[in-house]
C-alpha cells in the first residue's frame, strides 16, 4: 500500500515528466505548456535568450499589444 507521501511524489513526478494523450496521436504536456506561456509573456524564448554565437536574440511579442489595448475594456469586477 502506498502512503500519501508516495502518492503525492508520484503525482508531482508525472506532472513534470509525463504528457497526457488527449486523443490518439495528440499529447498534451501541462508543465511545458504553462512554462511556454510564462516565458512568452515575459518576452523570453524557450531555448534561451542567446543564440549559438552568444548574441542576444530579439523577441517580438505580438500578444502584448492586444493585451494592453484590451485590458482597459474589461469590467473591473471581472479582475477581482
Amino acid at each position: 500500500m502506498n502512503t500519501i507521501y508516495e502518492f503525492v511524489k508520484n503525482a508531482r513526478d508525472e506532472y513534470f515528466d509525463r504528457p497526457i494523450e488527449v486523443v490518439p496521436g495528440y499529447e498534451f504536456h501541462q508543465y511545458e505548456t504553462l512554462r511556454t506561456i510564462e516565458l512568452y509573456d515575459n518576452s523570453r524564448f524557450t531555448s534561451g535568450n542567446k543564440d549559438s554565437l552568444g548574441r542576444g536574440k530579439p523577441f517580438y511579442s505580438i500578444c502584448k499589444f492586444s493585451v494592453n489595448v484590451g485590458m482597459p475594456a474589461l469590467d473591473p469586477d471581472v479582475l477581482i
